[in-house]
């Protein structure tokens, strides 16, 4: 009942691509390590008084409880206390990791052979630098956490992270979840497989008032297949950007038509299912030898594109590198009255994404290249 927030911050996938890339440019170590029983290590804050019945077999008075020094399994704020408490311990004195102020889960500092950089996805981490620091870290954590390494980093949050040393590049997959897709629409794969993710010029909107809805049971198969394909879409397969925006439109209010293009992405995907995202920065240096951070976008705007609401799209891509780390499809808030302005419009978009992307690598040391280019469609 007395809480405010529930949730714990995870790292962005952004992040988590920019740091594989430092990994590969600077030929790091990697290591993952997952905090056990982590809703039990998460400490209350004094201001917060959580009470709970004592079990049976404790000898108590009748009008006794336990109050809650600690969090426990079913508290609906466990999460975000552990990450409170996770927080405070590796920002100590003793550890000396910073916290960065743009992205929350993700910690750094420099060690004794170079920086190191640690990456929260709630009880999971990430840790990224030279072998020794990395295991100076981990010692220095399990004094407050018991904590299981998982020594070479092969998967993390559901993608298979496979790295090519010899050619200095990585290939994130995620042939699990393509693999889950695959067995709930079998009957999918049957057919003749499609050239492109979406239909060609096909507009999706929300359904029309008199048009025909799926039933309960069509619907839920709708959401399910279009949030795996969102879990695709943020991590590898930025191809599908825009037909999974048409298709969210219409979440809880599918109709036929709208079954039919999912299942059509779903071939799609199940079709090139050992395609994922090539992270192979492309270093260059300056006349000092320093190695030169670029960050490049490219944006473009599709003006009065849903003809129902009058609004247009935004696209966008971001490199880092020449390695495309954020991307993304989305509908303009407002109404704009030319294609010039829809441009402006998206052009906005991007720079507010690059804009976070230049604070988070600035603070880890790292100073982009100036001026950021964008390209746009003028």
């Amino acid at each position: 009942v007395d809480y405010t927030d529930n949730f714990a911050p995870v790292v962005t996938d952004i992040t988590l691509r920019i740091v594989i890339i430092i990994w590969i440019i600077f030929n790091l170590e990697v290591d993952q390590m997952d905090v056990e029983t982590a809703f039990l290590e998460g400490i209350l804050d004094s201001k917060e008084r959580i009470y709970m019945k004592c079990p049976s077999g404790m000898r108590i008075e009748k009008d006794e409880c336990l109050l809650l020094l600690k969090t426990i399994y079913g508290l609906v704020q466990s999460a975000r206390v552990f990450w409170k408490t996770f927080t405070k311990v590796v920002t100590s004195e003793e550890i000396g990791m910073k916290q960065c102020p743009v992205d929350q889960c993700l910690f750094h500092k420099q060690g004794k052979n170079g920086i190191i950089i640690l990456l929260l996805y709630v009880d999971d981490s990430m840790i990224v630098g030279h072998r020794e620091d990395i295991n100076d870290l981990i010692a220095l954590i399990k004094k407050k956490f018991n904590v299981k390494t998982e020594g070479k980093l092969n998967d993390f949050l559901g993608c298979n992270i496979i790295r090519d040393t010899r050619e200095s590049k990585v290939w994130l997959l995620q042939p699990h979840l393509i693999e889950k897709l695959a067995t709930e629409y079998e009957e999918i794969k049957k057919g003749k497989a499609p050239m492109t993710p979406g239909t060609p010029g096909l507009v999706i909107g929300k359904p029309d008032e008199d048009e025909e809805l799926l039933d309960d049971k069509g619907q839920f198969k709708y959401r399910s297949g279009v949030g795996s394909l969102m879990y695709l879409l943020k991590h590898s397969r930025p191809e599908l950007s825009n037909c999974i925006r048409q298709l969210s439109k219409a979440l809880g209010k599918a109709t036929a038509k709208h079954k039919k293009e999912m299942e059509r992405i779903i071939h799609w995907v199940l079709n090139t299912a050992n395609k994922g995202l090539k992270i192979a920065p492309k270093v260059e240096y300056n006349k000092d030898g320093k190695v030169r951070y670029i960050l490049k976008g490219i944006c473009d705007a599709a003006w009065n594109s849903d003809r129902k609401d009058g609004l247009s799209i935004t696209g966008f891509v971001i490199f880092f590198m020449n390695v495309a780390i954020a991307w993304r499809s989305k509908a303009q808030r407002h109404v704009t009255l030319s294609s010039t302005e829809a441009e402006y419009v998206s052009i906005s978009d991007v720079v507010k994404e690059i804009l976070f992307i230049k604070q988070l690598l600035g603070h880890m040391g790292y100073d982009l290249e100036l001026p950021i280019k964008v390209h746009v469609d003028n």
